[in-house]
């Protein structure tokens, strides 16, 4: 399934077995871990096993990953993806990960803004929700920009390299 979805600056494209290298970079910065529960893969190979069912499901249109470029020079920013709930309640969750030297561009806004409007007017999803750990900050404030709301603290799910975290749960509605 040929998939794309274009902001002002940023192209998104469904993610596929060429973009491995690419990913496997984004996943090599400790700055990435910090608040992300996959860890750091040791090898391209762990890479692979760790994307492959996410292929798998792109192929399949059950979830959606995508590979985040700058529109003009195609260069490489990030990872996000939409994982859409059971049809009957109309949610989707949506996630983000961009390189660290991306991060303040206002790009993870722009791209949320854009995943938000795909679930709205594509899935006909009635909620879209995101959550992050509660120290990280950055996402706090991308989320919030984009007109999600936090709905909530989940204690100690998310385990961290660092240790058992926190996590906001943050949300926004279809409400035309």
């Amino acid at each position: 399934m040929l998939l794309k979805i274009l902001t002002d600056r940023l192209s998104l494209q469904l993610a596929t077995a060429e973009d491995i290298n690419e990913i496997h970079f984004l996943h090599s910065f400790p700055e990435v871990d910090e608040f992300n529960t996959t860890g750091i893969p040791e090898s391209i190979e762990d890479t692979k096993r760790i994307m492959k069912p996410l292929l798998d499901a792109n192929l399949a249109s059950e979830k959606y990953t995508f590979v985040v470029r700058e529109k003009n020079t195609h260069s490489f920013i990030g990872l996000v993806g939409v994982f859409p709930g059971k049809p009957k309640y109309k949610s989707a969750e949506i996630w983000y990960k961009l390189l660290p030297a991306e991060w303040g561009n206002g790009y993870a806004t722009e791209v949320l803004k854009e995943l938000i409007q795909f679930c709205f007017n594509s899935l006909h999803s009635h909620r879209v929700e995101a959550g992050c750990a509660v120290d990280n900050i950055g996402s706090v404030r991308v989320m919030e920009k984009a007109g999600m709301q936090l709905e909530g603290r989940r204690r100690q799910i998310l385990p961290l390299s660092s240790g058992w975290s926190d996590n906001f749960e943050y949300a926004i509605l279809d409400v035309d």
